[in-house]
């Protein structure tokens, strides 16, 4: 393949490389993978605050249109930088960010310059908020969500996504929310399909006002290798309404609600959903950790299965919550761990002999209400899971424990090592993590 890159702003033709990128820069390698060899058709239009010179677009000298459309000076609300196209560079690679080829100074000019179908390598920085619309778009950071952020701000989340087919890899959203600021504050779905991976969602607060943190609508999300931790908000961390969510080996901890709020960690509304190998732990809540509120005619399906919910406390106005709490439907509740949340009741569901809630194990939640319904031949369980170190975070399973070789049985439900299926967020044929 040719390595010949594609100069972006101020940034012409050829490579100069150093060892690291400069203190407080950061950058954007624009890469289309479809295409054997790059050329100047790899960008659609000219970015805001560049103009076109003969094959390049080159940074308009002394301003910068902003997302809203506004005009400054500086980029002192971003570290800034573009680089161009370089596809043989690998992902971490810290020769992409060589401080010559910082160009743009905001991430949204170098994403509405992409082309349909593009890869775009975000180098470390903190970024001001990014809108995609209408187009197939990837993003990946250089090095990872520690040292690459997307801010919303008090109108704006981090990341919006509108009719467009997106993955985001390696990036920390957060917000600060105020008066008027969007309902959702860190990644916002509509008519989309997004991934979010090997990513954070962390430093969000919301005050007085009701936010989701991640909310799709009539879309279809995935949450794989996502840590949502450190949070103060008021409404849910995680929604998916009318659409489709997949939620794998992801952590939800350390949440805090804001006095007053009744916040929850995932809520399903007429959506379908798997939601397996995950951690739901230590959040300070005041609605279920996971609520499922479905039509009684839908026929949605919804596969919940293999995670571990441990130590959550809910508090508030509302009185007694659940740490599952199903709706009208019978959905598939398999191989969880419900263990130790106070102020909450185990498994609920309104169905009265539930058929497809079987295999988990429900133990010293509130005033020993484990389940809602009566255990009979469910295979459900209400023992102590034997934790290794529930104070150290370790929720792996003691040899001793009976979640143990206790879950669904059968060799497609199986552990990775080929022994029949431990409860839990450990436990399946996914649990390699």
């Amino acid at each position: 393949m040719s390595t010949t890159p594609i100069g972006l702003g101020h940034f012409a033709w050829g490579v100069r490389r150093q060892a690291s990128p400069p203190v407080g820069r950061a950058a954007l390698v624009v890469a289309t993978l479809s295409v054997a060899a790059c050329s100047p058709a790899d960008l659609t239009t000219c970015g805001p605050g560049t103009h076109l010179d003969g094959s390049q677009c080159v940074a308009d000298q002394g301003s910068d249109t902003d997302a809203n459309g506004g005009s400054d000076t500086d980029s002192s609300s971003d570290t800034d930088g573009a680089l161009p196209e370089d596809t043989d560079l690998p992902p971490g690679d810290p020769d992409v960010c060589d401080d010559a080829h910082a160009a743009w100074p905001r991430l949204q000019p170098a994403v509405d310059a992409a082309k349909n179908g593009a890869t775009l390598w975000v180098c470390p920085g903190t970024y001001s908020f990014v809108v995609i619309e209408g187009k197939t778009l990837t993003l990946r950071s250089t090095e990872g969500a520690d040292v690459t952020t997307i801010a919303g701000t008090t109108s704006h989340p981090a990341v919006s996504v509108d009719t467009a087919t997106v993955v985001l890899a390696g990036f920390t959203l957060t917000a600060t929310i105020g008066d008027g600021n969007d309902p959702v504050a860190a990644l916002k779905v509509d008519a989309s399909t997004v991934t979010l991976a090997h990513s954070r969602v962390a430093s969000v607060t919301s005050g007085a006002f009701d936010v989701d943190l991640v909310r799709a609508d009539q879309s279809s999300l995935t949450l794989n290798d996502v840590v949502m931790e450190g949070n103060r908000f008021h409404g849910y961390l995680l929604v998916s309404q009318y659409g489709t969510l997949n939620a794998h080996k992801s952590v939800f901890r350390d949440n805090a609600k804001d006095a007053g709020a009744a916040p929850g960690v995932i809520r399903l509304l007429d959506s379908t959903a798997t939601i397996e190998n995950n951690l739901v732990v230590n959040n300070a809540l005041g609605s279920p950790a996971l609520g499922i509120a479905d039509d009684a005619a839908s026929s949605r399906a919804i596969r919940v299965a293999h995670n571990t919910f441990q130590g959550n406390a809910f508090t508030g106005a509302f009185g007694l919550s659940s740490v599952i709490q199903a709706g009208p439907l019978d959905p598939e509740i398999v191989d969880n761990i419900v263990e130790g949340n106070d102020q909450a009741y185990g498994i609920v569901t309104t169905v009265r002999a539930p058929s497809n809630i079987q295999y988990n194990l429900a133990y010293n939640n509130h005033g020993g209400k484990d389940f809602s319904f009566a255990l009979g031949a469910t295979h459900n369980i209400s023992e102590d899971p034997l934790f290794v170190d529930v104070g150290g975070g370790d929720f792996h399973l003691d040899p001793a424990s009976p979640a143990r070789d206790a879950g669904t049985p059968g060799a497609a439900a199986n552990d990775v090592d080929g022994t029949r299926s431990d409860i839990g967020a450990y436990g399946g044929k996914d649990a390699n993590w």
